[in-house]
């Protein structure tokens, strides 16, 4: 891996209080919280938080239409991102939209604000673990 310090074996508590699984992660050296979405094909930042951690949203017209359970989502890109779980950088590409319905917090009151989700593609890549019952999530990069 030429250069590349491998990442091993992480295990990530899932964050308390939450009725789905959220970790903690950084954004550009500012810390977010991320939901886990197993049923998501790609990963998503909220369009409307990107000032706010320093990424950039394109300009051109949307990439594309993305089917959720709660419709159609205009997704853009993002570029600027440097992603981080505990102090390994994980390299991802993200799409933005705005998250504020997708991730309806009611009942949660006192928990921090959602940043993004993790799809299935990340999981995929990292090899993403999760344990319910402890509340864990345990990544990877060996095969």
């Amino acid at each position: 891996m030429c250069g590349k310090r491998p990442l091993g074996k992480i295990n990530i508590e899932m964050e308390p209080g939450y009725k789905k699984p959220v970790i903690e992660g950084q954004i550009n050296g500012k810390k977010g919280y991320f939901l886990i979405d197993t049923g998501a094909e790609v990963s998503f930042l909220d369009i409307e938080k990107a000032w706010q951690y320093g990424y950039l949203i394109s300009k051109n017209k949307p990439e594309k239409q993305f089917e959720s359970i709660l419709g159609e989502l205009e997704i853009r890109e993002v570029s600027k991102v440097r992603f981080f779980l505990k102090n390994a950088e994980i390299k991802a590409g993200f799409f933005a939209t705005n998250l504020a319905m997708y991730l309806s917090r009611k009942g949660e009151e006192g928990h921090e604000e959602i940043l993004g989700i993790i799809g299935s593609d990340i999981m995929k890549k990292y090899l993403f673990s999760l344990d319910f019952s402890n509340r864990e999530i345990t990544l990877s990069d060996k095969r």
